[in-house]
């Protein structure tokens, strides 16, 4: 393929070929990141990256760990237990699960 296409072209188009099948590359493999926020929201010395707040990567580690734990699907007779509890209360699964993990005593009304 290389140099048939090549030779008929000049130093300029071959730069420009070579750009757009750099982009196009880029575009399909969705490897580039696109600045959304523009330049204003940072201070002429800030890189963009995400703040170094000590401690928080391991937080929201810590988080998600809890979170993924505290709503783990319980076995089916509980869970249909819930399910029909939750719409009798007129919430979501998810809203009975964090009052029971609250403390919060629930009563059909």
């Amino acid at each position: 393929m290389g140099d048939r296409i090549w030779r008929g072209l000049s130093l300029k188009d071959r730069i420009a070929a070579a750009e757009a099948r750099r982009v196009s590359s880029l575009l399909a493999r969705r490897t580039f990141v696109i600045d959304i926020t523009g330049p204003a929201s940072h201070p002429p010395d800030h890189n963009g990256g995400p703040p170094l707040e000590p401690g928080r990567s391991w937080r929201r580690f810590c988080w998600r760990k809890a979170r993924k734990a505290a709503f783990a699907l319980p076995p089916p007779e509980v869970w249909r237990r819930r399910l029909k509890q939750a719409q009798a209360l007129g919430l979501t699964y998810e809203q009975l699960t964090a009052r029971i993990l609250d403390g919060e005593r629930l009563t059909d009304q």
